[in-house]
């Protein structure tokens, strides 16, 4: 381990010159991450990502919320439904879940679908228990 901490040391290379697309890339809080940054990540760690921020509910997040929330990723959609309630102050929240409905693909991101319409308090926690013990 030491021969590689001295090659590196050598070369100049350091943890923040790793490329965006390399696996375990990850930035820190403070370092603004654009939609094609974050777009260009693994999914494993588009998906860590959205569960920093999406936790952080900082609002200067809301477009790699609304990034995941049409990502290929199945998993990093459901990371970005299960926080998207902390985004509640955006003024654009709402509009957005809705439109999920509209594009036909809530089916396919239940329960967490649903669960964020009721933590943004669109749905009764009764229509919740209906919609999460129905047959289909």
């Amino acid at each position: 381990m030491k021969i590689l901490q001295k090659i590196t040391q050598l070369l100049g290379i350091s943890k923040k010159t790793t490329p965006s697309g390399y696996h375990g890339y990850m930035p820190s809080l403070n370092e603004k991450l654009s939609r094609e940054t974050f777009q260009r990540l693994n999914e494993e760690d588009r998906m860590v990502v959205i569960m920093k921020v999406g936790d952080s509910g900082d609002l200067q997040y809301f477009d790699l919320m609304t990034s995941a929330l049409t990502d290929s990723s199945k998993s990093v959609k459901f990371a970005a439904l299960k926080r998207i309630h902390n985004f509640s102050a955006h003024p654009d929240t709402i509009p957005l879940v809705q439109s999920l409905e509209s594009r036909n693909s809530q089916r396919e991101l239940e329960p967490y679908y649903s669960m964020a319409l009721f933590r943004l308090s669109l749905i009764s926690e009764e229509e919740l228990k209906n919609i999460l013990n129905s047959p289909n």
